[in-house]
């Protein structure tokens, strides 16, 4: 069983209506159901957390979580019905990020990289962007701060 909560938006005279399905029991959404009618459902595992995201009407499998680590955080993932993985690391005693890859759904082809440095403070210090091309982007603390 599960209560819907609805919420209408009107936008130049028109009315787009967004419904939230949520779960009774556990009070966790189980569903959206957009203006378009595009329901979108959500699966939990048995420990409560989030991991597969889907097309109610076709099964279509937008995320996956495949692995989670202790802290509750998914290290591995699979996007748009396997055809895309995306795997992120955390640093161990911290649980902060510490980066992040896209890659296709193989796992051997990587279309983006993501890796963040942080000080003994644990603030954010430096992130690198790294794109299939070879191009490589960082930004430092100040363009945090001025952010």
């Amino acid at each position: 069983m599960c209560r819907a909560v609805s919420n209408t938006n009107v936008i130049d005279g028109e009315s787009f209506t967004t419904t939230t399905h949520i779960d009774s029991n556990y009070g966790r959404v189980k569903g959206t159901t957009y203006p378009n009618g595009l329901t979108v459902e959500y699966q939990f595992n048995d420990k409560g957390y989030l991991n597969i995201v889907k097309n109610a009407a076709n099964d279509y499998i937008y995320q996956e979580i495949v692995s989670m680590d202790d802290w509750g955080k998914w290290n591995v993932a699979e996007l748009a019905n396997n055809g895309l993985l995306v795997e992120r690391d955390y640093y161990e005693a911290r649980g902060q990020m510490l980066g992040s890859s896209l890659k296709n759904g193989a796992g051997n082809t990587a279309f983006q990289s993501l890796s963040y440095e942080y000080d003994s403070y644990g603030d954010l210090t430096d992130y690198y962007v790294s794109l299939y091309t070879g191009t490589q982007t960082s930004l430092s603390h100040e363009a945090f701060v001025k952010v």
